[in-house]
């Protein structure tokens, strides 16, 4: 698991999501979700977006790859 799968998960479960209504935030599938917290692929900066405007997470936090937290604003 990589730096952004962890956050995408911690999200998740932090606002008790299930990854059809995460993925529904970010504007792709659920099975998106499922491979973006396996670390399988990498969601695109148009997900990351859709994601950090709805939940008011700063986006350069959210893709630091060098930190597994981000920063809300």
């Amino acid at each position: 698991m990589n730096n952004i799968s962890q956050k995408i998960y911690s999200l998740r479960i932090k606002y008790n999501l299930t990854q059809a209504q995460l993925a529904k935030i970010a504007g792709v599938s659920d099975k998106a979700i499922s491979a973006w917290e396996l670390g399988t692929r990498d969601p695109k900066i148009k997900s990351i977006q859709n994601i950090c405007t709805h939940f008011g997470i700063d986006v350069n936090s959210f893709i630091d790859q060098s930190t597994n937290v981000y920063e809300e604003m």
